[in-house]
């Protein structure tokens, strides 16, 4: 839940950014959401495929941190992508 919370504020702060450099706000924001979303659920499956999945289901907590902090990248890159690149 927390992490979702976290997103809020990450996209407010993308788009507020996107919009001061004179970007589509709407673009970069739906950009970080649905990769945040497309990326985690992605790389889940197919780490699950690969093998890193528990007998009782889900991924074992090596695998989990990843595909987060693979999410959590994406997240990052835009934001840095946004600061650094738009508007110059």
């Amino acid at each position: 839940m927390i992490g979702l919370f976290v997103l809020v504020v990450a996209v407010v702060g993308i788009t507020r950014m996107a919009k001061t450099r004179g970007a589509s706000p709407w673009l970069y924001g739906l950009a970080v959401v649905f990769g945040w979303l497309a990326i985690g659920t992605l790389l889940t499956v197919f780490l699950a495929a690969l093998g890193f999945n528990r007998p009782s289901g889900g991924l074992t907590p090596g695998a989990s941190l990843f595909a987060a902090a693979v999410a959590w990248g994406y997240v990052g890159a835009v934001a840095a992508y946004v600061r650094f690149r738009v508007g110059q």
